[in-house]
């Protein structure tokens, strides 16, 4: 029941400490999730559109529209649930969900976000494009989905996007 009452405060925005740390420790993909479990997004007029989903049944989707008119990357993949708990249980550990920006964006610059809905870490972090590059703990969170995004993709994903 706290479970429950903690996901209906973080689907209405009652409470951002509601949306963290949600679920036990030791259960890092609840069985009652579905859809969305992992969400990377990010879209820039100069670059283009990158976006990553993993869902809770394995299903990996990766799609890139690059700007002017380059050719677009898109695929899809289907992972183990173990490779999820094992994701999961790395962002956990990462603390990606208590990440946030220090600093004002520079013009023209991207603002990333990574959605994580596992029960372990439920949130959405938004940081400029050079944060997730740049700042070790943000880059280690971004490193941990990056596996699964290429599993996706079937190609190696793209330098600052």
């Amino acid at each position: 029941m706290v479970v429950l009452l903690r996901l209906v405060a973080c689907c209405v925005g009652l409470s951002s400490v509601a949306c963290r740390n949600s679920g036990s420790a030791n259960s890092h993909v609840d069985a009652g999730f579905t859809g969305t479990v992992v969400r990377w997004s990010v879209s820039q007029p100069l670059f283009g559109t990158e976006t990553f989903v993993a869902n809770a049944d394995g299903g990996l989707r990766y799609r890139l529209e690059p700007a002017g008119g380059k050719p677009k990357t898109a695929g899809s993949a289907t992972v183990r649930p173990q490779e999820l708990k094992t994701l999961a249980r790395k962002l956990a550990e990462l603390d990606c969900c208590d990440l946030e920006s220090g600093r004002s964006g520079i013009p023209d610059e991207g603002k990333p976000s990574l959605t994580i809905r596992l029960s372990a870490s439920n949130c959405t972090v938004s940081l400029w494009d050079g944060e997730w590059r740049k700042v070790p703990a943000a880059k280690a969170c971004l490193e941990a989905i990056k596996p699964l995004m290429v599993k996706a993709a079937g190609k190696p994903a793209p330098q600052g996007m």
